[in-house]
């Protein structure tokens, strides 16, 4: 009998909370979502963190690194150091992968962008699909479902780095 992968948690923070996915395999997904965070920001996404990652109990945890990325919010880097206390504390591997690698990987389909990212993205992970949200125009804000396609590619990513590895 095949044992199930354990699954990985993917998360990329916003202004307004998070965007994760839930994957067991590189194209395997198990679900996906975003979480808001209207008042006390860091407090609201580290219990809705939590309260996933009592439900899929995920091996490993993968975030963009926060250090490379100059344009994050103080209090977004803020979140992402608690949320490696909180990996730590209940032994949950944390992985990381720059932005970097997140382009080089889907620079091997010609996406750019990060609306060409998603679209890519949605190619992979049919369920997603209907998601992908409209480009915007320079006056308008990015759609919250982004978030969800960006953990997406930074999940994708890490199992992409895991295979280069083998």
């Amino acid at each position: 009998m095949k044992r199930k992968r354990p699954p990985i948690l993917a998360l990329h923070a916003t202004s307004r909370g998070f965007g994760f996915v839930v994957m067991s395999g590189p194209f395997s997904l198990v679900d996906w979502g975003t979480r808001q965070a209207l008042t006390d920001k860091n407090i609201t996404s580290l219990t809705a963190l939590t309260k996933l990652l009592d439900h899929f109990d995920p091996h490993t945890l993968v975030l963009e690194d926060s250090t490379q990325l100059s344009r994050r919010s103080p209090r977004i880097t803020r979140l992402y150091q608690a949320i490696s206390a909180l990996c730590h504390g209940r032994s949950i591997d944390l992985a990381v992968v720059s932005r970097n690698d997140i382009h080089r990987c889907y620079a091997t389909v010609g996406a750019r962008n990060w609306q060409e990212i998603a679209e890519s993205v949605a190619r992979q992970l049919e369920p997603l699909r209907a998601l992908v949200p409209r480009r915007r125009k320079a006056w308008q804000s990015e759609s919250r479902r982004m978030a969800v396609f960006m953990a997406a590619a930074v999940a994708i990513t890490h199992w992409q780095i895991i295979a280069s590895d083998l």
